[in-house]
């Protein structure tokens, strides 16, 4: 339904997902974990496929989540709506969340900030190269928690593989 708002009256979807579906879902999204990603694509669902609109998506949800680590993980699943490619202002959003989250001590906040960074790495390893020297940092340090260390993991497996693809642009 949202789809089909947000492609025939923008401005009317862009409106209701502000005003109506976007507290709603970000309440669910906050106390039902299992179901992050489903109540996730269909708040986007209601924003125009635009990177202003999905802009102003994410701007929302960020208001709207009670903490910068469920804002990151969320960001972990839209970018993931994102693919194959990120318009150039959604990348930069992205990449500067993501350095944002690996910055902070918080295990959630650099996993959630990873897993970003490797969905980002799939069409645009060199953004993610961009933060080699955080994450040089990151696996020198001591004691670092196991979803960090899993997430790292991933994204070092993400940037291999994308780099390795001659249809990836770097």
């Amino acid at each position: 339904v949202g789809a089909a708002v947000a492609a025939s009256q923008a401005h009317l979807a862009d409106g209701l997902l502000r005003d109506y579906v976007a507290p709603r879902v970000c309440a669910m999204v906050a106390q039902l974990p299992r179901q992050r990603p489903a109540l996730l694509r269909l708040l986007y669902g209601w924003a125009p496929a635009t990177a202003e609109a999905r802009i102003g998506a994410i701007k929302v949800l960020q208001a709207e989540l009670p903490t910068q680590a469920l804002f990151l993980e969320a960001l972990s699943h839209l970018v993931a709506l994102e693919e194959p490619r990120l318009d150039q202002w959604l990348l930069d959003l992205y990449s500067y969340y993501a350095a944002v989250g690996l910055s902070k001590p918080s295990p959630g906040l650099r996993a959630g900030a990873l897993h970003v960074l490797r969905t980002v790495a799939r069409a645009h390893p060199d953004v993610a190269l961009l933060s080699s020297g955080r994450l040089v940092e990151m696996a020198g340090e001591a004691g670092a928690a196991w979803e960090v260390q899993a997430a790292a993991g991933a994204l070092a497996g993400g940037l291999l593989a994308a780099l390795a693809d001659p249809e990836v642009d770097e």
